[in-house]
Formats: C-alpha cells, sequence, structure tokens
C-alpha cells in the first residue's frame, strides 16, 4: 500500500470500517485502488462501488469523530448565506453555506475532512467556516434549487483551485514513493485539462502547484515545503534521470498515449522548483515519410553523402531527437562511421555511443569525439557559442554533424547559430540544411454535435473534453546548398531567410498549418500552439 498523505488519512477511515466488520481488506483494498484510479475521495470510491450507503459513509464519519453530520431539513438553509459561495465552488466541492452562527458560517459539504478544501471555501467567503458533512445528493438538490438547472461555467482563479491532490506533511516512509504517486496523478490532470505543463514551486507559504493551460496559471493545490524537493526527485526519475540532475527529458503511459515528459529544475531560496512540460509522443519517422515534397526528400536525404551541418529543429516530443537518430542510422547503413554524443538509450546498429561525462562541457566532449576522425557525429541538442564553434569544427574537419536545436524553425536556427560562432562565414559554407518538425494536435472528430463547440467536447469521452485527439507532423526542409544558401553568406536575419525560401517555392510550416485548418483537420489556435513549441 502507498505511503502518500491521502492514502494514509484515507485508510484510518478505511481501517475503522474493517474493525467494524462494515468491509473486509480485500474490499478495502479495492476502494483504495479505485479511488486511486478515478480520482476520487474514498467515500466516493465505496460509495460508487456499492460497499456502503451514503448513510452508511456519514455514521462512520460521525463514528471515527473527525466531522459533525447536519441534515439538510427544508428551512435550515439561509439562502441569502447559500449564495455567498459562488455557484461554480459549490458544485465543485459539493458544498452549500448553510447559515452564520457566532461570526462562522457552517458549511454543509460531502467531505469536510478535506482541509485544503474547507480552506479555498473560507477565503472565498471570506469568513471563518464550521464544516459539516451532509448527504451529497442533498447538497446537489439545494444548489438546485438555489441556482436553477443550468451550472455557470467553472472559474479559474486563486481562490478555486481546479483540482485537489495529497495533502498533509511528506510522510516519512517511502516519501519518493508518495511523491511519484502524486506526479503521476497531477500529470494525468494535466492531460485531462490539456494543460502544457505542470509546476511545484518551493515558496515561503509551502509547495505550490500549479497548471499552466494555453499561457495561464490555473492553481492546484499547496502542500507543505518537504514536498518541493520530493516532487523534483519523482519528476526526474519518472524522465529518467538522477535525483541531482536539473533537467531531463523522457517518457511514460498517461491514459492511452505516450506521453513526452520535459523536466526542469532549479533550486529556489525555500527549496527546489520544478517544471514538466507534457506533450504527446509523436511515433518516429523514418525520413522518408516526412510530410514534404520530394525535392526537399530529396535534398534531405543527399545531406547524408556530404560532408557539414545539418541542424534537426524542433522540441523531442515532436520526434526530432528520433529523426536526428534515424538520420544518423540511415549513415551508418552506408557504411559510414557514426559516432553519438549521450544517446545510449536509442541504440543505433554500427554506432559508437558516447556517454557523457559527469561535469564536462559539450565541446570538450565533442573535441574528444574529433579525435577519433569519425565520418558523421549526432550530438544531440546544441546550445551556447562553445559547443556550435566545436560542432562547426568537427564538420570543417571533414565530418557530417547531425545537431538539435529547439529554435522556432530551420531559419532562426541558423541565424542564431551564426551569432555565437567565431567565423559565421566559415559556418555558412558548412551548412548544408535544416529539418524542422512540429506536432499539431487534430480536431476530434467523435465529439457530439452541439451548437457550442465547446459544450460538444466537454460531453466526448474520446478526447477527454479538450476537442482535440491525435497529431500530425508539420515539416520544413531547408536545403542550403543552392540559391538559399547565398543568404546565409550575406548573415540575412531569420526574416530575410524565410522570405527567401517562400520566393523559391519552399513550402513552409506556418503555410502547411494553414492547410490543416483550411482542410478542417485542426484550428488556428492549435496550429498557432504548435509552432509556438
Amino acid at each position: 500500500m502507498s505511503n502518500s498523505p491521502t492514502l494514509l488519512r484515507r485508510s484510518q477511515l478505511g481501517e475503522l470500517l474493517v474493525a467494524e466488520g462494515k468491509l473486509t481488506r480485500e474490499e478495502l483494498a479495492a476502494a483504495l485502488a479505485y479511488r486511486e484510479e478515478r480520482g476520487l475521495k474514498l467515500g466516493q470510491a465505496l460509495v460508487a462501488l456499492h460497499l456502503l450507503t451514503q448513510h452508511e459513509l456519514a455514521g462512520a464519519l460521525r463514528s471515527q469523530g473527525r466531522v459533525h453530520c447536519l441534515h439538510l431539513t427544508p428551512g435550515i438553509v439561509d439562502p441569502d448565506v447559500a449564495r455567498l459561495l459562488p455557484e461554480s465552488m459549490a458544485r465543485q466541492y459539493v458544498a452549500i453555506p448553510v447559515h452564520r452562527v457566532a461570526g462562522r458560517i457552517t458549511v454543509a459539504m460531502e467531505d469536510p475532512a478535506e482541509e485544503y478544501d474547507v480552506d479555498a471555501i473560507s477565503v472565498a467567503l471570506g469568513e471563518p467556516v464550521f464544516a459539516v458533512h451532509a448527504d451529497p445528493e442533498r447538497i446537489l438538490q439545494v444548489i438546485q434549487r438555489l441556482h436553477g438547472a443550468n451550472p455557470e461555467p467553472a472559474q479559474s482563479s486563486q481562490d478555486a483551485p481546479r483540482f485537489t491532490l495529497v495533502r498533509g506533511p511528506l510522510p516519512d516512509t517511502d516519501p519518493d514513493e508518495a511523491a511519484e504517486m502524486l506526479v503521476r496523478a497531477a500529470l494525468r490532470e494535466a492531460r485531462a485539462i490539456g494543460a502544457d505543463s505542470f509546476h511545484v514551486e518551493a515558496t515561503a507559504r509551502g509547495a505550490e502547484m500549479s497548471f499552466r493551460v494555453d499561457g495561464a496559471r490555473t492553481p492546484a493545490a499547496r502542500l507543505t515545503t518537504d514536498w518541493a524537493d520530493a516532487c523534483a526527485r519523482a519528476a526526474l526519475h519518472l524522465a529518467g534521470a538522477g535525483p541531482d540532475s536539473e533537467r531531463a527529458t523522457g517518457s511514460l503511459d498517461i491514459e492511452e498515449d505516450r506521453v513526452a515528459i520535459d523536466v526542469a529544475t532549479i533550486l529556489g531560496i525555500h527549496g527546489r522548483c520544478t517544471r514538466i512540460a507534457l506533450r504527446t509522443q509523436m511515433a518516429p519517422l523514418a525520413p522518408e515519410h516526412l510530410p514534404v515534397e520530394l525535392e526537399q526528400l530529396t535534398s534531405l536525404l543527399g545531406w547524408l553523402t556530404a560532408n557539414g551541418l545539418v541542424v534537426v529543429v524542433g522540441p523531442a516530443a515532436a520526434g526530432c531527437d528520433a529523426l536526428a537518430s534515424r538520420l544518423a542510422a540511415r549513415a551508418a547503413d552506408a557504411g559510414r562511421r557514426v559516432y553519438r554524443l549521450g544517446l545510449g538509450d536509442d541504440a543505433v546498429e554500427g554506432a559508437v555511443s558516447v556517454a557523457r561525462t559527469a561535469g564536462r562541457a559539450t565541446a570538450l566532449e565533442l573535441r574528444a569525439i574529433g579525435g577519433q576522425c569519425p565520418d558523421v557525429v549526432e550530438t544531440g541538442l546544441l546550445a551556447g557559442a562553445e559547443s556550435w564553434n566545436a560542432a562547426l569544427d568537427l564538420a570543417h574537419s571533414g565530418a557530417l554533424v547531425i545537431a538539435r536545436s529547439e529554435a522556432a524553425d530551420g531559419a532562426e536556427a541558423v541565424s542564431s547559430i551564426w551569432r555565437v560562432v567565431a567565423d559565421p562565414a566559415a559556418a555558412a559554407a558548412l551548412c548544408l540544411g535544416t529539418v524542422t518538425l512540429r506536432a499539431a494536435r487534430l480536431s476530434c472528430t467523435a465529439c457530439p454535435p452541439a451548437p457550442d463547440a465547446a459544450e460538444a467536447a466537454s460531453e466526448c469521452p474520446n478526447c477527454r473534453g479538450t476537442g482535440l485527439r491525435g497529431a500530425v507532423h508539420l515539416a520544413e526542409v531547408l536545403d542550403f546548398r543552392g540559391p538559399l544558401g547565398q543568404r546565409l553568406a550575406e548573415r540575412d536575419g531569420a526574416s530575410e531567410i524565410r522570405a527567401a525560401a517562400t520566393a523559391l517555392g519552399v513550402t513552409t510550416l506556418d503555410e502547411r498549418g494553414r492547410d490543416l485548418v483550411r482542410r478542417g483537420l485542426t484550428n488556428e489556435r492549435e496550429v498557432a500552439r504548435a509552432l509556438a513549441s
């Protein structure tokens, strides 16, 4: 059994029910597993599995001595007090203010033992509250009478967190297991609400958890500060890195999707802060399957027999690391000696995988590889003047260098490289080309028809209310061996390079995105997100 605070506290109720003969050990274990799988409270899980009735649950809570229970008889609820709590919060927390007594508002809730929920309601009301248990069906009936049949849309604010997770201090026993369970639950929630990233920030108030959805921050929970470091370790572990790493990328299964995660941590005054960006992981593309024109594909395959610099541009989640590896594998199949730096997890037959040395700069690693006279070097993601200068030195010595950049597109990648390298003119002569990948999510084709698209998506089980399901690659190939290379020689900026590519008939990422919108496969907002990722 996990030792997360939620399960520890809930198991106190469960143990009481087992001791009273109302549950068997097997039934309790099944309810705890169901609770974790569905993100429910234990009481909700017990009722959903028909192991307890609402009346029996109320009796158990009373006998546990944690809460008082209240019967919502007609006339007991003061409508003026009840309406002080926004309808969205009343429905979210299954709670209703009943009346004001001795400077406190009595609030009937489904589970008043959820301290964080009680605090959120108290903040929203602006007054102290006395939380009591009531039958959730009766609570919803009161909400229905007060606010009508059509619930108002839920609002995200600092005072109304989107959802709640575990509460309490980090357990002494298996703290990393508890933190990993929490992070996994948060990532499932992130997928469900369409969040781009999940954050745990160590502050003076505690470990504050939040999501970022379309650039807007949505608070989720506040835990004790010791959770911050534990969540950082858990996130890094899920990404396949050690606990002392600062950044890592990896992938894991969430629901039915394979999701790529990018974990970044930073040490603050109160502890470590963690950001986990997540994207649906695209299936690896073979070079010949890139969604580009035949002329561009021919250029790309031609680079593999030449010497110089090839830059694969875009995020790992779009399949850029996989594409770079496929290009290296194609070169190895042609009999070229391939060295790969720090990419041992994705083996390429016939290539030499070189492990990174802890604390050693990438530039030094690349120069060491250069001493082996390789034909091809796959560098992985590069950043900074020293790394790019070392990569260009390899190209100058006669190697094909396949490097990775997270720039917006090929034009921005090369123009940013030229700004930092020692000899831009030589660099321009060595650049063979760029291939850029992005992943755009497709509109869900299973959403039921409705006048309002958002309403339709909210009812669709296939896309979990996001309106999006599946993804497609957007690709762009820029060949700098021909006329476009003149723009590099003249040290043009990214906008000039893009304009020259368009004039030469190259289909850009933006054009491919607009084409998807015209064909009704996705929407403009999703294309903008994909190109900005």
